[in-house]
């Protein structure tokens, strides 16, 4: 009997032509330019493109084009060329294969052809539509990256060659659906998604709402009852279910810095964080004791919070959905994140506020950023939500309706029980947070909830090895020395490790040894490199790993001064990095490489990728809009 698989098709670049039966065997593309499907099991298969035809019968003839390798693992996998796929629970899934069998024109050749339903009048309205769009450019980046590789035209005219199509033709498929968003594929609008509407959300009349945010300068009064964007609304429904009080639950994080935690990696062997002798001081004197007399002495009153909300993120390029598998394939709906600033609120005439004459209420260096996975696995599910937050761009932020779109989408993700078999049923990936005016080094750190729950217990900071601060970060003879930036061994077999995958997340152990540190100190000249690198693919390999660190991708390998977001006092919007503000950033690394980085493009693209996906085969249009690889480096 035949075994059948279910595969995850993961997104790379689908360019647009044009080309008859006979010139199948076209050149396959580029390495930068590979679709990847990805099976239950996440062992990746390699698509390089899709085609469609109308043959005479009625239904399209769907092609994915597969290198020799990958077709070999088809077969070893399914006991012949052929493979099944499920674009919806309520759909039968359809077959692909390249046995000549069916719809498949010839055997042997590397497309693996199945039968969707086509709606050509659909098709000519989405081709109307892309001839009415302003911008028809779509930047291409390197699967799982930031980085541009390159950009491709959508000709307005003719973005699908139905004149072809209709003469029986094979056309190769564009990928539309991330000029979105597109009225066709099911999102809300043509409008262009604009990134301070829909993905980065930081302008005054969100982050001072006065229905939904608070002034930590201000009395208690002023912000009770607890509003929906505070931190202490968000520690209250992470509290839930931790055994402690919200009170003693943010006592418990605050903690972390008022000594060096010991951070157990696998297999047991600790690992130090890097802080210094005054940081107890530090968040005593900045933080706790500020806030514990104006609460009256007792338990800690959240509602005056010394943390003021920054802004609201959608990391749509987090986002992993393709309707080829569900939640077993790893699909979700990317990250909510709040990005908070601490405050140093001090109220010295006793009055219950910190605005008189002599009282203190001004920023200091310290972020924590909330980081919320969206608890959403089926395609429709993340498509109804990427489409909302496209909708958001429709909208004037500081009016009623935005507000409570705005409110509806982060209520859903940030409240106890979002997440029922995650830690405390919270929806919380991390807690990170990046400061010096604690620690009195520039560091951060990384916190989540135990299972099976708990309080914030701080962790490994992934992607980055243990810091080379000697005198902070080692104890001899009871953790392992830490990782020279410029030369261990082991951090030259990991660079090596990651060569050619986009996906390459750093281990938490590397030859037996701890690998990750417990916080991630940094300076601006912060480099990952070692000297035994020399070809061209490993110096490549040494700027994706070095970038996908916490300490790269904050300082010099984005030309980054420490914060993407630098946290502003009452009153003011925070500031970007050059990463996040400009629409391409080109930068040189150590080793004179440049490479141009196009973040809030990669955004919006995902944005429109997800709102655009096609979630069925029986919806009369091909799937454009295959899934996106999610970024490597969650920073």
């Amino acid at each position: 009997m035949r075994k059948a698989s279910r595969f995850l098709v993961t997104t790379g670049i689908v360019l647009l032509a044009a080309c008859s039966a006979e010139d199948r065997d076209a050149p396959e593309l580029a390495s930068s330019d590979v679709q990847a499907l990805r099976d239950t099991r996440g062992l990746p298969l390699r698509v390089d493109d899709l085609f469609l035809q109308l043959p005479s019968g009625g239904s399209g003839a769907l092609s994915l084009q597969l290198s020799r390798s990958e077709r070999e693992r088809v077969s070893a996998d399914n006991g012949q060329a052929s493979f099944t796929l499920s674009l919806s629970a309520r759909e039968p899934s359809v077959e692909f294969n390249d046995l000549g069998r069916d719809l498949d024109a010839r055997a042997g050749d590397g497309l693996f052809t199945g039968a969707v339903s086509v709606n050509v009048d659909l098709l000519t309205q989405l081709n109307r539509e892309v001839s009415r769009l302003r911008e028809t450019t779509v930047r291409r980046f390197v699967p799982g990256s930031r980085v541009v590789s390159g950009s491709e035209r959508i000709e307005t005219t003719s973005a699908i060659d139905l004149e072809a199509l209709r003469r029986g033709a094979t056309v190769r498929l564009p990928r539309i659906g991330e000029l979105g968003a597109l009225r066709t594929l099911g999102a809300v609008t043509t409008a262009s998604i604009n990134p301070q509407k829909s993905l980065l959300i930081r302008s005054l009349p969100v982050i001072e709402d006065p229905a939904r945010t608070m002034n930590p300068c201000n009395a208690a009064a002023a912000n009770n009852p607890l509003k929906k964007w505070t931190f202490g609304h968000l520690m209250e429904q992470m509290a839930q279910g931790s055994g402690l009080s919200a009170s003693d639950f943010v006592k418990h994080w605050l903690n972390a810095w008022r000594a060096q935690q010991s951070v157990t990696a696998t297999g047991g062997a600790p690992v130090l964080d890097a802080t210094s002798d005054v940081a107890a001081a530090n968040v005593d004197s900045l933080i706790l004791n500020p806030w514990k007399q104006r609460s009256g002495g007792g338990a800690l009153n959240l509602s005056i919070a010394p943390f003021r909300l920054q802004a609201i993120v959608y990391r749509s390029d987090l986002a992993q959905s393709s309707p080829y598998g569900g939640a077993s394939a790893g699909n979700s709906g990317g990250e909510l994140r709040f990005v908070f600033g601490a405050m140093e609120v001090r109220d010295a005439n006793g009055d219950g506020d910190a605005n008189d004459a002599g009282d203190t209420c001004q920023p200091i260096e310290m972020s924590p950023i909330f980081e919320f996975g969206v608890p959403l696995s089926s395609c429709t599910d993340i498509k109804a939500w990427a489409n909302a937050w496209a909708n958001l761009s429709t909208l004037l932020p500081g009016q009623p309706a935005y507000g409570a779109a705005l409110e509806a989408l982060t209520e859903a993700v940030v409240v106890h029980g979002a997440a029922p078999a995650k830690p405390n049923q919270s929806a919380l990936n991390q807690l990170r947070t990046n400061e010096i005016d604690l620690s009195g080094i520039w560091q951060l750190r990384e916190f989540v909830l135990p299972a099976p729950g708990g309080p914030l217990t701080q962790t490994t900071t992934k992607n980055n090895p243990r810091e080379h601060q000697e005198a902070s970060t080692s104890v001899p003879g009871v953790t392992p020395a830490p990782i020279d930036m410029n030369g261990s061994p082991a951090l030259l077999t990991e660079i090596l490790s990651s060569m050619g995958d986009p996906g390459y997340q750093v281990p938490e152990l590397s030859g037996g040894a701890p690998f990750l540190g417990g916080a991630s100190t940094y300076n601006f000249n912060t480099f990952w490199d070692h000297p035994a690198l020399s070809s061209p693919a490993e110096i490549e390999a040494r700027f994706t790993f070095s970038s996908n660190t916490c300490s790269g991708c904050h300082t010099r390998e984005t030309d980054t001064s420490f914060y993407h977001i630098r946290p502003a006092g009452p009153g003011a919007s925070p500031t970007l990095s050059a990463l996040l503000q400009n629409s391409s950033l080109l930068v040189t690394d150590v080793r004179g490489l440049s490479h141009t980085f196009a973040e809030m493009d990669n955004r919006k693209q995902a944005l429109a990728s997800l709102a655009n996906q096609t979630c069925g085969f029986r919806v009369g249009l091909p799937p454009f809009q295959l899934t996106r690889v999610p970024l490597a480096s969650t920073h």
